[in-house]
């Protein structure tokens, strides 16, 4: 079995650490070489610097990145989610030589779908909730609340999310600066030479579904619908992930 190199790109206000245990999951399968979380500029090692206002300056930042870690020889995988995945779109769109394959995790793009599917009137009620909460752990549990389905699973996860937050907190203006690009960003006018592949899950409460259906559609990409798991898709259920992976490579 050919194995490769996995690059993990994050979404809105996300680093590598909020990965969990999928990281290491991944590592372990027969087709994994290595495992590279990817953080986005301004936020997780890259917290302290400025976010950027386009997606495109975003993708030209993680390039920079994987030709600094020799990760550049073209056998690179992108597992994204959400915001990453509009990064990692536009990383094919630029450099399509540099990757196998680019898998998109509940994302959506500005000219697909509507406002209200793109961060959905449950999620921005919530969202107000986390921008007024002064309390670091109310919060995490707020996003916990809003991106994950797997309640059994939130007391673990809080804690680890609080420790990352304390240690690599990503200002408000990052914030504000992702969420401006998220919401700018189109489509680039010609599909990416790179294979893609949309995971999605019908039980997202931040993102509608739809938003992924319509990219699939657009592009003609293969898509697989998970039914229960959260926004957080690699999250509630890694190893409906992990299979998605080892069936498509």
């Amino acid at each position: 079995m050919e194995k490769y190199n996995f690059v993990l790109i994050r979404g809105l206000a996300r680093e590598s650490g909020h990965w969990g245990s999928f990281l290491k999951e991944l590592q372990s399968k027969d087709y994994c070489l290595s495992v590279t979380g990817l953080d986005l500029p301004g936020a997780g090692v890259y917290h302290k610097i400025s976010s950027p206002l386009t997606i495109r300056e975003n993708a030209e930042f993680l390039v920079s990145k994987l030709k600094e870690k020799n990760l550049d020889d073209g056998n690179l995988v992108i597992v994204s989610v959400s915001l990453g995945s509009m990064v990692a779109i536009e990383m094919a769109y630029l450099y399509p030589h540099l990757f196998k394959k680019v898998y998109l995790m509940n994302t959506s793009v500005s000219g697909l779908s509507p406002i209200h599917h793109r961060l959905q009137l449950q999620a921005m009620k919530r969202f107000y909730k986390i921008l007024g909460s002064r309390s670091l752990e109310n919060r995490e549990l707020e996003v916990l609340k809003m991106v994950s389905n797997k309640e059994e699973d939130w007391s673990k996860n809080l804690k680890d999310w609080v420790t990352i937050a304390k240690e690599r907190p990503i200002k408000p203006q990052n914030f504000l600066r992702q969420l401006l690009a998220a919401s700018y960003y189109r489509l680039p006018n010609k599909k990416p030479e790179t294979a893609m592949v949309v995971l999605n899950s019908k039980a997202d409460r931040m993102v509608h579904y739809s938003c992924s259906e319509k990219l699939s559609k657009k592009w003609s990409l293969p898509i697989y619908t998970n039914l229960h798991a959260g926004h957080e898709l690699a999250l509630d259920d890694p190893e409906w992930v992990l299979e998605r992976l080892q069936e498509t490579l």
